[in-house]
């Protein structure tokens, strides 16, 4: 069987596509030219030990300086801290969870003034984080298209319909129980 090799100059790897070898067919794909060499592989890494004179981090989304508390752990970085603040980690969560905007989460929560939907309890910011609760018969799972969101909920609440497996006939019955009277034995 004829071996090809990579087309690339110095490089002796199998050819694989367009007469390249895996590496520089994904560096094509990647930059653009076969044969482009990428950033030094730890200089992402060793970035996130910038500090200030405060002993603040910078935050490689939001650029902004913030203390060492604002981060998350990781074990992938050199100083052990993830390289997104968490407001930021989160923002962009709930994008990915739940298809919504920063603008958008915040107008839904202005909307119902800072506080869970169902049981009014505030969100304070060290609190509990809120929960973005949609409808699964639209999305079943975790993620949500976006369109179905009905709203902020607390922890317990969410937890609660989650239980009862968003059924209103189930939550029926069992507001009934609750106003119902005893059980005699």
């Amino acid at each position: 069987m004829d071996q090809r090799t990579c087309s690339i100059g110095g490089c002796d790897r199998p050819a694989r596509a367009r007469t390249w070898c895996r590496l520089h067919y994904r560096r094509w794909e990647t930059y653009g030219d076969a044969e482009a060499k990428p950033a030094r592989k730890y200089a992402k890494r060793y970035s996130c030990l910038e500090r200030d004179s405060s002993g603040r981090k910078k935050c490689r989304t939001c650029a902004e300086w913030k203390a060492a508390s604002e981060f998350r752990n990781s074990t992938g970085t050199a100083d052990r801290l993830s390289s997104e603040c968490k407001a930021c980690l989160r923002q962009k969560e709930i994008r990915r969870m739940y298809g919504l905007s920063p603008d958008e989460y915040e107008a839904i929560l202005a909307r119902q003034g800072g506080s869970c939907r169902i049981c009014r309890s505030t969100f304070s910011p060290g609190g509990a984080r809120p929960h973005v609760d949609h409808d699964h018969s639209c999305c079943p799972g975790i993620k949500s298209c976006g369109a179905c969101v009905r709203g902020i909920l607390c922890s317990n609440c969410n937890t609660g319909l989650g239980l009862f497996a968003d059924d209103p006939t189930q939550l029926r019955i069992a507001i009934e129980y609750l106003e119902g009277a005893a059980i005699t034995v």
